[in-house]
């Protein structure tokens, strides 16, 4: 699985069907391996464990097996405390041990859906089987939600932004309390007023963006599926400069996916004036395996 620019990589199995426990991180940025250090109690040795994203820094771990057996056991792990724990199941349905199968979590359940290996058969299942055990679920963020919907009332608001022929109302105390720079510059302006420049930020629709994160910490690629390029490094710069640094991040990983053959070079020098090593290396990556479409 993935977490914060390195893959995580649990268990396996040597050349003579013994089973690994050991938890390994690869860093993208630096290109190495590094086992991971742990704590609580973790799976026994196994592999074909199914792997699934419970909340922003959970992930659950259900199943998998070793030479002898097939397991059904569902452990999580904290990538923030990096603290293994084994979750209580409550069955609200039959299943057998599973192993070499695919799971996924929606709204507090875990569900096997695709393919595995019974315990008691030995047989491939040939058929998606939901399993409903209760697990984590983080409900909808109604904080995130109320946040935006008082930046888009602009009730109570205290402050302007303006890009070319647009001005963006904002609140002095969310913007104290997100980027200090930036309320900083709007502190020290007349009638708590600022203009950015059009070298900056060329088009109202980013600073709509910028802002909708700063006030509810979120962004999908929908805001951004028409963003060009250089929009992209406008918005990283921005958010560089301001200390926005989690918006930069997700910046720099959409922009990844949004890379082809047409904006290669572009999104390359992007990366190489904004010190962006991921989407550098993405880009390289893509240079070395497409030269004759490139």
């Amino acid at each position: 699985f993935t977490y914060e620019g390195s893959f995580w990589v649990f268990g396996g199995r040597t050349p003579t069907l013994e089973g690994l426990e050991d938890l390994y991180r690869f860093e993208l940025n630096k290109q190495t391996w590094k086992k991971v250090g742990v704590r609580g109690v973790s799976p026994s040795p196994r592999w074909g464990t199914s792997i699934s994203k419970a909340d922003k820094k959970t992930f659950h771990f259900y199943g998998g097996c070793d030479i002898l057996n097939t397991y059904d056991d569902l452990y999580n792990f904290d990538l923030e405390t990096q603290q293994w724990s084994m979750n209580t199941i409550q069955t609200l349905g039959s299943s057998e041990p599973l192993s070499l199968h695919s799971c996924g979590s929606f709204q507090g359940k875990l569900y096997s859906i695709f393919g595995g290996t019974y315990s008691i058969t030995g047989t491939l299942s040939e058929y998606v089987q939901i399993i409903n055990y209760n697990v984590l679920y983080e409900p909808p963020n109604e904080i995130a939600q109320d946040w935006k919907n008082l930046y888009l009332s602009q009730q109570f608001s205290d402050c302007s932004i303006k890009v070319k022929n647009k001005t963006f109302s904002a609140h002095k105390l969310v913007l104290f309390a997100r980027s200090k720079k930036l309320y900083n510059l709007i502190e020290k302006s007349p009638n708590n007023t600022i203009t950015i420049d059009d070298s900056e930020i060329s088009d109202p629709i980013l600073m709509k963006i910028l802002l909708l994160f700063i006030y509810c910490n979120e962004i999908t690629d929908s805001d951004v599926s028409n963003i060009l390029p250089d929009h992209f490094y406008q918005l990283i710069s921005f958010c560089q400069k301001f200390n926005l640094f989690s918006l930069s991040r997700k910046l720099e990983l959409i922009l990844t996916e949004q890379v082809t053959a047409t904006n290669l070079f572009s999104v390359l020098q992007i990366s190489e004036k904004l010190n962006l090593l991921t989407l550098k290396l993405h880009c390289l990556y893509i240079i070395r395996i497409q030269r004759s479409k490139i």
